[in-house]
């Protein structure tokens, strides 16, 4: 998203190191320079934040991190290792029912 904004708007805008903490690879916030100090817009196509937000969905399909090229590599580092045939038939079944039940 900083990208799009940044090379495809031509606005101003700074990723902040913000993170949550289950989720902590991904970076949090960008923030946008929408106005200068006169409180006109920096890019003229772009008056508000909605604009900027459809702007921007119209771009990140656009992006090059988001090429064939890139979702191949992206899905090649996340496929599973292969199993074999033996050892998926011999782990197959579960723990199966716990006895003792409630007390």
């Amino acid at each position: 998203m900083f990208d799009c904004v940044v090379r495809g708007l031509a606005i101003p805008a700074e990723m902040e190191n913000k993170t949550h903490p289950c989720d902590f690879m991904a970076r949090g916030r960008v923030r946008v320079a929408l106005f200068d100090l006169s409180g006109a817009p920096v890019n003229p196509e772009v008056p508000s934040r909605r604009v900027l937000l459809e702007k921007v969905a119209a771009l990140v399909p656009r992006h090059p991190g988001r090429s064939a090229a890139a979702r191949a590599a992206l899905a090649a580092a996340q496929a599973p290792a292969a199993v074999s045939p033996a050892a998926a038939a011999a782990g197959g079944k579960g723990k199966g029912k716990k006895k003792g039940g409630r007390k």
